[in-house]
């Protein structure tokens, strides 16, 4: 057997040769034969058979697996040293029947969540690999795309021609963003970076922003997230005053005043002086009508009115 030495007794040629516990690797048998006439074959020409013992399974390799993917399609590559064919199951399911391991696996139609592929593979031996040491890859498919947020929208209206604003939403982990009707950003941007707005025009604008998940799954720009504000900075330009019409002052020095100013509605804002009291009255809702106390005492008496627009800017004269 191998390299060993010929067996030191001659053997009854029906007597068959029975060899155990041979180890995994190459091995040979060689036999040389006599005959009645006790002719001995030659060592030299001595006849002989090789073959291989493999007891060991092959150890399968899986290549191709994606990370994670919009796609609900998959191919993967089996292989692996001494790899002849393979058994494969998805997930919790069963293990196929056995493939040649020239085959890939091709797998449609997959949901979305997470899935595992197991693989175990046949040498030519016919060792199978034991499922307990199964290769696997695992990986998630995600075809919904995400939905972007906006945080630190400005108040609307506002006087501020700037804006700095905030992306997040679940899954968003790049953006692009456009303002009013221009076009979107070129760039990906990062979720983290803010978008910073500036030297913006008085009058309406509108953000409107895209997201994308690490599954490269983008917001539609049909569904897009937006948000919409006015800016104005320019004060109320006009204003007129009007005090008790025509009518006495009676001894309650109280007086009536009419008022109405340019770009000044119903819950906006007004200041009301007299010369004789002390300062200003903090703002109080503009009306066009509007009782007002003077002070008591003989003497001229003079009124002074300041309107505020609905984003807060005050005329600059008093009326």
């Amino acid at each position: 057997l191998d390299n060993g030495s010929y067996s030191a007794s001659e053997i009854p040629v029906a007597t068959l040769i029975n060899l155990t516990e041979l180890g995994d690797g190459n091995h040979s048998v060689s036999v040389v034969g006599r005959d009645e006439a006790m002719n001995w074959q030659s060592e030299s020409s001595a006849t002989t058979v090789s073959w291989i013992v493999d007891t060991m399974p092959p150890i399968a390799t899986i290549s191709g697996a994606p990370t994670s993917t919009n796609k609900a399609t998959a191919i993967l590559t089996v292989g692996g040293a001494g790899v002849a064919a393979y058994k494969y199951k998805i997930d919790s399911g069963d293990y196929t029947s056995e493939t040649s391991v020239g085959y890939p696996i091709s797998l449609i139609g997959l949901p979305d969540g997470s899935h595992t592929v197991s693989v175990i593979t046949r040498d030519t031996a016919g060792n199978w690999q034991d499922e307990a040491s199964a290769a696997t890859v695992s990986w998630m498919v995600d075809t919904v795309p995400p939905t972007a947020t906006i945080s630190g929208a400005p108040a609307s209206p506002t006087t501020s021609n700037s804006a700095t604003l905030t992306v997040g939403g679940t899954g968003v982990v790049i953006y692009r963003y456009k303002l009013d009707n221009g076009s979107y950003s070129g760039n990906e941007i990062p979720f983290s970076t803010q978008i910073n707005l500036n030297n913006l025009q008085d009058g309406n604008h509108t953000l409107s922003v895209i997201g994308r998940d690490t599954a490269m799954n983008w917001q539609s720009e049909a569904s897009a997230t937006t948000i919409a504000w006015v800016v104005d900075t320019q004060p109320p330009t006009e204003g007129t005053i009007i005090i008790n019409d025509g009518v006495a002052i009676t001894d309650s020095y109280q007086v009536a005043l009419t008022l109405s100013a340019s770009d000044v509605t119903s819950g906006m804002g007004m200041m009301i002086l007299s010369n004789d009291n002390v300062k200003w009255t903090d703002p109080i809702p503009y009306a066009t009508s509007h009782a007002w106390t003077l002070s008591d005492g003989l003497g001229l008496k003079t009124v002074y009115v300041k309107f505020s627009d609905s984003a807060g800017n005050w005329t600059t004269n008093f009326f």
